[in-house]
């Protein structure tokens, strides 16, 4: 596992470089109140990370609401089973 960690951090490294080299230049981001000017690689980098934790958090809401909804269900599974074992050992009453 820490093989493919290592290969990922060094391609991430060599996207980085690749990156800087094929995209020389600045980017002059404007927004509300000023503007700064970024180096191309920086800005793309920094877009897909922010698009990688946006996506990420949302993946985890989901997860999360849907460990909620299965927690939810095993309870009820665990109730019906209660109730089932309840029914089968209470004994027969004749009323004849």
């Amino acid at each position: 596992m820490k093989q493919i960690a290592y290969l990922f951090i060094i391609f991430l490294i060599f996207f980085g470089v690749a990156l800087s080299y094929f995209n020389p230049g600045e980017i002059t981001f404007n927004y509300y109140f000023d503007s700064i000017i970024l180096a191309k690689p920086i800005f793309i980098l920094v877009s897909a990370g922010l698009g990688f934790c946006f996506g990420l958090f949302f993946t985890l809401m989901v997860f999360i609401k849907l460990k909620s909804a299965n927690y939810k269900l095993k309870k009820k599974i665990d109730l019906a089973n209660k109730e089932l074992d309840n029914l089968r050992t209470m004994p027969i009453r004749d009323h004849h």
